[in-house]
């Protein structure tokens, strides 16, 4: 199931993904979804960004590659970064170069969609407080971060947090973590998937499980 946030005659819902249409449902997802009478066409609506975050919670370096291209050390923990709700644009909304950056780059990146305010959740229970997952491009002034020591100004810019076309539910993507188990992945892109994938669908495994399908 494919959740979208969407603008139909000056108004915003949500609703799910039925072929070329969309039929609305009441309120938000994030407790429950109902359906409502109301079905869209997807060409008379504007997609929105699939949620509004009050912020981003982001890793950084979180693969080798990316690390490599940096010419920076492997962190030894997570290096946590955020972006602001100020940044987020939805699907085919422009991104926009501000003057003072000379190099601004894309990086594709799998997000998590929380449903529910949670603090120290366990890891057993971490999956109750995810309703999905999204596409999301976190655009970075790479000129900017290479000469900050942080990286606020290089993530923050306004359209730097780009997310969509929709949600999918959690459930779905367990299944199809089920199969990345049982298959022999070789393409760094798939790799990269599999990897963000087993762990946030399967908090269980440890780095060293999550990383043989690097190999």
């Amino acid at each position: 199931m494919k959740i979208v946030h969407f603008a139909v005659a000056g108004k915003a819902r949500y609703g799910i993904i039925n072929g070329d249409s969309v039929q609305a449902i009441e309120d938000k997802p994030f407790r429950y979804l109902k359906l409502t009478d109301y079905h869209y066409q997807l060409s008379e609506v504007k997609l929105l960004p699939p949620c509004m975050p009050s912020k981003i919670v982001a890793l950084g370096l979180n693969y080798r590659h990316h690390a490599e291209e940096l010419n920076a050390p492997l962190p030894n923990a997570p290096l946590i970064f955020l972006k602001p709700s100020t940044a987020v644009i939805g699907p085919e909304d422009n991104i926009i170069y501000p003057p003072a950056s000379h190099r601004v780059d894309y990086e594709g990146e799998l997000a998590v969609v929380i449903k529910k305010p949670v603090w120290r959740v366990s890891v057993q229970d971490a999956l109750n407080y995810i309703l999905g997952y999204t596409c999301f491009n976190d655009v970075t002034a790479r000129d900017l971060q290479r000469k900050d020591i942080q990286w606020t100004r290089a993530k923050s810019f306004n359209t730097f947090a780009a997310g969509g076309p929709c949600i999918v539910l959690l459930d779905e993507v367990v299944q199809f973590v089920e199969v990345l188990e049982t298959a022999t992945l070789h393409t760094v892109r798939v790799d990269f998937i599999g990897i963000v994938t087993l762990g946030l669908a399967r908090p269980q495994l440890g780095r060293q499980q999550c990383c043989q399908y690097l190999k």
